[in-house]
């Protein structure tokens, strides 16, 4: 079984955010907003991540829940059981983000 690593995980769902639609997170939600876990409905899907890796979605899955076990990500159930995935301090990272592109 091969591993991903928490690093593959983070530079994947932010090259994902940053990349889509999922830009439709405005700076005031980013800005005003204080918790990464409440802003999981707005990150990539399992297949979006797993694509973007060269994965396969069902060991993509795997490393994602483990992960989340651990509290490194964390994710959002949508309809038709997929989920969306944030991680640990991309929130903070968006915020540095705007901030010094408003200087």
């Amino acid at each position: 079984m091969y591993e991903i690593t928490l690093k593959q995980i983070k530079e994947a769902i932010k090259a994902k955010y940053k990349s889509s639609s999922y830009k439709a997170l405005d700076d005031h939600v980013r800005k005003n907003c204080k918790s990464d876990e409440l802003l999981a409905k707005f990150g990539p899907l399992t297949a979006e991540i797993a694509c973007h890796l060269g994965k396969d979605q069902a060991k993509t899955r795997y490393w994602l829940n483990k992960f989340c076990k651990y509290g490194h990500v964390y994710k959002s159930s949508t309809k038709g059981g997929s989920c969306r995935w944030w991680y640990e301090g991309l929130l903070s990272e968006l915020k540095s983000e705007i901030e010094s592109d408003q200087r």
